[in-house]
């Protein structure tokens, strides 16, 4: 492990929808790696990223398949997100109330 450390950047989007989950009563964790977020919504847990809308994109989707591969390998639900709505919509269906 590198003795350096480099603070990462976070999503513009990121304050808002941490914000509108806990405004929900869900806890967040900023964990930062491998994903953004741990959110318990009542029992689960789930792994979301947020992301900027519009930048970096294809060097992002090579990184969010590899995150993604991770989860499913553990049966975590993982959600991309760059929106409050799209987290909402995420929430939802780890709730069960909404099909993907």
């Amino acid at each position: 492990m590198s003795r350096y450390w480099r603070n990462a950047k976070v999503d513009l989007t990121q304050a808002d929808i941490v914000a509108a989950l806990r405004a929900h009563g869900d806890s967040v964790y900023l964990i930062g790696q491998p994903v953004d977020l741990l959110v318990r919504t009542r029992s689960v847990w789930w792994t979301c990223e947020t992301k900027t809308p519009g930048k970096n994109e294809k060097r992002r989707q090579q990184i969010q398949r590899e995150h993604e591969a991770d989860c499913i390998a553990n049966n975590a639900p993982h959600f991309t997100v760059k929106s409050v709505d799209e987290v909402m919509r995420a929430r939802n269906i780890v709730l069960g109330a909404e099909v993907m």
